[in-house]
């Protein structure tokens, strides 16, 4: 395992693999717990999971991701 500091609470760590012949990339994003913030950072996960401008939809994100 590699574990690798990007910037200020940012780090990216590498998990090497050789017996699969694809990876994934997972962010994680820690911060501090607000009243303000909550919700917002409760709903990013499933924003950045249904699309882009780009991908509109399940379907188009889909079929971006199968040609990467």
């Amino acid at each position: 395992m590699t574990r690798t500091r990007l910037a200020e609470g940012v780090y990216l760590t590498y998990l090497p693999a050789k017996k699969f012949k694809t990876s994934l990339l997972s962010a994680q994003f820690v911060t501090p717990l607000r009243q303000e913030t909550a919700s917002a950072w409760a709903l990013l996960p499933s924003v950045l999971r249904r699309g882009t401008v780009s991908c509109p939809d399940m379907g188009a994100l889909s079929a971006r991701l199968d040609q990467l």
